[in-house]
């Protein structure tokens, strides 16, 4: 996302968009009524599953809001795929607890002041700027999610009213 595209939207306006779901399930819905087992399930033709999708999204949250906040964040693993952290059945519900965490961060900072949103960070973005990228990167893989729920059969959600029930190619 260029510096251009980041400046039409305000980064409070996008993290409420994204945390309440306008148009789509919010992000918690998506999550909040799976077990370990079905987040962990990799179904036929994808490379991953929902907690991986999860696991890489809280490594970029973690990673950016440290940045913004001066403090060390995560660091990754040696090798291909080293922000894809594996998850385990144990570590579902805490990585959905620190998805949650750094969601109420995230907003918290995108209500601040004109005058921090505008500080510039080591990452040459401002805070503004990078409440952004962090809010379309959470956007863009909250739309595998929703396809691998479908994928599993696990749609929709327990919080429901998505009209996606049946194939449109059934």
């Amino acid at each position: 996302m260029n510096r251009e595209s980041l400046s039409q939207f305000g980064p409070a306006a996008a993290v409420r968009i994204h945390s309440l779901g306008e148009e789509y399930q919010p992000p918690a819905n998506l999550l909040s009524d799976l077990s370990p087992e079905q987040a962990l399930e990799v179904p036929p033709g994808s490379p991953y599953s929902i907690a991986d999708v999860l696991a890489h999204v809280v490594f970029w949250q973690e990673l950016w809001l440290a940045l913004i906040e001066g403090r060390e964040g995560p660091r990754p693993a040696e090798g291909k795929n080293a922000d894809w952290p594996r998850v385990t059945p144990e570590e579902w519900g805490p990585l959905f607890e620190q998805f949650v965490s750094g969601q109420e961060l995230a907003w918290s900072l995108a209500e601040t002041g004109e005058a921090e949103l505008s500080r510039l960070l080591e990452s040459g973005f401002t805070v503004g700027e990078q409440i952004l990228r962090l809010t379309q990167h959470n956007n863009y893989h909250f739309g595998q999610v929703a396809l691998l729920r479908q994928m599993l059969g696990l749609w929709p959600t327990a919080a429901g009213d998505d009209a996606w029930e049946e194939s449109l190619h059934a």
